[in-house]
């Protein structure tokens, strides 16, 4: 908890719950406080983070399951590194 001084506001599905709550006990006890899913099924929850790179690193593999919503750091480093991961898969 030390580490991460930083916040993170984002939306999550309910498998998009389960793959943050499998992050890690910061990131299972965000999810416990997660707001009720909205009509379309998308949580809010505010998740601790350390620093933009690492948590942007950690949330890539949450994939299409969250939307960043803050701070716009992350949602910007989020979108270069699936930028480079579907280069990187596209080429042979």
């Amino acid at each position: 908890a030390g580490l991460r001084h930083g916040r993170a506001s984002l939306r999550a599905t309910a498998t998009g719950l389960k793959r943050l709550a499998a992050l890690g006990a910061f990131a299972a006890e965000a999810v416990s406080a997660a707001g009720a899913a909205n009509r379309n099924g998308w949580a809010w929850v505010e998740l601790p983070i350390e620093n933009t790179e690492q948590a942007a690193l950690m949330l890539l593999g949450v994939g299409p399951e969250i939307k960043v919503l803050a701070p716009a750091a992350l949602r910007t480093r989020l979108r270069e590194l699936a930028t480079q991961v579907a280069k990187h898969a596209a080429r042979r």
